[in-house]
């Protein structure tokens, strides 16, 4: 059967429910059956363009058609189907559902959609569903065995699993055998099994054992990059603003190295007090003030912060600022009130439907700055209403932050994005961007078969407090 005898045949079995089918969804039908049966993205915009037909309507129209098709070649029918999304998403996917196709609510009552913390609240009711499909958007909020989540979601029973993360490595290789616990169970051998074959290996051996475990999970992958899928993005440019210390803050920060360099050189294993050193050497690195209280001068950093984002302003531009640390966003917070400035703000204490409240106002052009913890804004957040991203501090692994820039460079922008990476000079800020350009991203490390896969080991951290 031809592409477009399956497209003929297709819309033949949806014709009975041509009343619970927008108008727009069924015109996007025949479009593809005109193409021959398939059309690509940018064909689908140029058409939908022509019907003045906006890009998030677009993206509905399309989620449509995945979601119908997605069900109509299921080949266990469509009983029951779960979707996992992290509570971040959780209001937004509801808004959409509910919003724009409603046809899927009245059609499928058997869709449910859940909070990741609903599905460990009630255990015991959703596991003793037979769930024909349990789709988990934003999987690696599981990526500890040991959580709760993780243990809840464990016992849900299903006859197909889907999972979908842009982050399918974060930090430790050991996050992705969890991952495939919940979607293939057994595939990977048992926790212990997956360690001593793929982690505790000898070093002139990981590559080899690298590229056995990228041929194991290849069939069950399908990965696609921004690049794949969008065409016409707008240009994105990558500045890495390094700023030096101010004499007082050199000397103190000197004497919190030397002290954490002893530790580390003391230590035969990554502890606790050694990672608490770095930590407060990170801090340190962006406002002296978050490990001495008594410290009152003004951060060289948020100086600089202070600057730039004045000039950025200067041009009506709209700016996210996204940092690790909630009590350096507050104290940026505080001085952007000094200045004038008008911002959201957003940490992990903000409920999630006023969250939604504060996305939807920005989009709407309401207030020019947007604070973010990039815990809890990193992921999930649709702000193409930005045009600059300001990394304050930097993140381990760059991924992370990759996904909080991808918060205003995504589908949607029409804006060239520019985004700064703030750096303290001569700090270990300086030795983590080091760490980025020699160890490849986590998840690329293992969907490529390169040799990278553990997390950071004390030669590294002991490399970072050197002089």
């Amino acid at each position: 059967m031809t592409e477009k005898e399956q497209i003929r045949e297709y819309l033949e079995k949806l014709a009975p429910l041509k009343g619970n089918l927008s108008e727009n969804v069924q015109n996007l039908l025949y479009f593809i059956v005109y193409m021959g049966g398939f059309a690509s993205y940018s064909q689908i915009r140029k058409w939908a363009s022509s019907r003045r037909i906006s890009e998030h309507g677009l993206n509905g129209l399309v989620g449509t058609l995945n979601f119908k098709g997605f069900i109509e070649a299921s080949s266990y029918g469509f009983a029951s189907y779960g979707y996992s999304v992290g509570r971040h998403l959780y209001f937004n996917m509801a808004f959409r559902l509910l919003k724009f196709h409603r046809e899927l609510c009245q059609e499928y009552q058997n869709l449910r959609i859940f909070k990741d913390k609903d599905i460990s609240s009630e255990k015991d009711l959703l596991s003793g569903v037979g769930w024909n499909v349990v789709c988990l958007d934003e999987a690696h909020v599981i990526k500890n065995r040991e959580t709760v989540t993780s243990e809840a979601v464990m016992s849900l029973t299903a006859s197909s699993r889907i999972v979908l993360t842009g982050t399918p490595v974060q930090n430790y290789l050991v996050e992705l055998w969890n991952l495939f616990q919940f979607l293939n169970p057994g595939l990977l051998g048992t926790y212990r099994q997956f360690s001593s074959r793929f982690i505790d290996v000898p070093a002139n051996e990981t590559q080899m054992r690298r590229q056995q475990l990228k041929r194991i999970i290849s069939p069950f992958l399908l990965r696609r990059t921004k690049a794949d899928v969008v065409e016409e993005l707008p240009e994105k440019t990558e500045i890495t603003y390094r700023i030096p210390l101010t004499s007082d803050e050199r000397m103190q920060y000197e004497v919190m190295r030397e002290k954490a360099r002893h530790q580390a050189e003391s230590a035969d294993r990554v502890n606790m007090n050694v990672l608490a050193s770095i930590t407060r050497l990170r801090q340190a690195s962006c406002n002296m003030a978050l490990t001495d209280s008594s410290w009152k001068a003004m951060s060289s950093k948020i100086e600089a912060f202070l600057d730039l984002a004045g000039e950025i302003l200067s041009g009506n531009n709209r700016i996210l600022v996204f940092s690790q640390f909630t009590a350096y966003l507050s104290t940026v917070a505080r001085e952007l009130e000094k200045k004038g400035v008008e911002y959201f703000y957003l940490d992990g204490k903000v409920p999630a439907a006023k969250r939604s409240e504060m996305v939807a106002a920005f989009q709407q052009g309401e207030k020019h700055v947007f604070l973010i913890s990039l815990k809890a804004g990193g992921l999930g957040l649709n702000l193409t209403g930005a045009n600059y991203v300001i990394h304050l501090d930097p993140w381990w692994n760059p991924a992370i932050e990759q996904q909080a820039t991808d918060r205003a460079y995504r589908i949607g922008q029409s804006q060239n994005v520019t985004v700064y990476h703030l750096i303290s000079e001569n700090t270990i800020e300086d030795k983590i961007l080091r760490l980025h350009k020699t160890k490849r991203d986590l998840s690329d490390a293992i969907l490529e078969g390169q040799d990278t896969g553990h997390g950071i080991t004390l030669e590294e951290l002991r490399e970072m407090l050197a002089d």
